[in-house]
């Protein structure tokens, strides 16, 4: 997680800032039930986009209690892990269907080159493909978003978990291995799965150390100075902490010697490493080292 900090706001500004990030979560809220992948990850990447006014108000300390009490009740409202569930079989849904669809219709202009001419051979070949075929496409699409679905224990627990990267993995390998029957072509139509699990973790793990933070400052407003524990938060200044999306643990927390604090989950690889920062957004990488760090300039 890397964050940025801005020019400073005036109150007015401030308002303007509270009103533009509270309409952002509730345009991404908008669209939580639309059982299209692709409005999933538009709703992610809307999460994500309105933490970082959020981050820079807490920088500068600009904050009223009031706007950072508003700020934590709407970005408690986001549930990544049950987006990526729903968004997850509404995918598995649309690429069987899609299969299945080009299985019955099977139209005689299917496939054409760069003139919008017939290619024949490709088309006659797809047209004459037995029917099983299709089915064998299908079972290997269905297997693949089956490794990427949170197990049982992981939706109890409520994370994403970097194992689901290792099932993908491990799903592909079986679905691509050599076979005389082309059983897996429909998986170059399938979007990269496992990079999606990474950042819709990273997104909702930004989400929770953002409303962390929100708790965190009002109560140094209220107090003084930081919680020696994240434990002084809850109630008062949050109903409940949240936990880490990774492994289902606590945040991990400590105050520094500015008087200042970080704030951390443990990032995709799963391990705590103190604090350090991932080298940064790299979206093609599938096993990134660091953690997820919530922290101020001058920590």
């Amino acid at each position: 997680m890397r964050l940025r900090a801005v020019a400073e706001l005036d109150n007015g500004q401030t308002d303007k800032a509270l009103a533009d990030v509270r309409l952002i979560l509730y345009l991404a809220g908008s669209i939580h039930h639309e059982p299209i992948e692709e409005s999933f990850e538009v709703q992610t990447a809307l999460v994500d986009q309105a933490v970082q006014p959020v981050w820079e108000g807490l920088a500068r300390r600009q904050w009223s209690a009031d706007q950072l009490a508003a700020l934590e009740q709407d970005l408690a409202g986001i549930d990544a892990a049950k987006g990526y569930d729903y968004a997850m079989r509404a995918g598995l849904a649309f690429n069987l269907g899609t299969i299945e669809y080009l299985r019955t219709a099977r139209m005689a202009n299917s496939l054409t080159d760069w003139n919008d001419k017939i290619m024949w051979l490709p088309t006659l070949g797809y047209r004459l493909s037995p029917s099983g075929w299709f089915y064998l496409n299908e079972r290997a699409t269905a297997l693949l978003f089956e490794a990427a679905l949170p197990t049982a224990a992981e939706a109890e627990q409520q994370v994403i978990s970097p194992a689901i990267y290792e099932r993908v993995r491990h799903a592909e390998g079986l679905a691509r291995r050599p076979h005389p029957i082309p059983d897996s072509l429909w998986l170059a139509f399938v979007p990269p799965l496992a990079l999606e699990a990474m950042h819709c973790a990273r997104v909702q793990a930004g989400v929770d150390l953002a409303r962390t933070a929100c708790a965190l400052e009002r109560y140094r407003q209220a107090r003084g100075s930081y919680p020696e524990k994240l434990d002084g938060l809850a109630p008062q200044f949050i109903e409940s902490l949240p936990h880490d999306i990774i492994n289902g643990q606590p945040l991990h927390y400590r105050r520094t010697d500015a008087g200042k604090f970080v704030l951390y989950s443990v990032g995709w690889d799963g391990k705590d490493d103190g604090g350090v920062p991932e080298a940064g957004k790299l979206f093609l990488e599938v096993n990134p080292k660091g953690d997820w760090v919530w922290q101020y300039p001058g920590e």
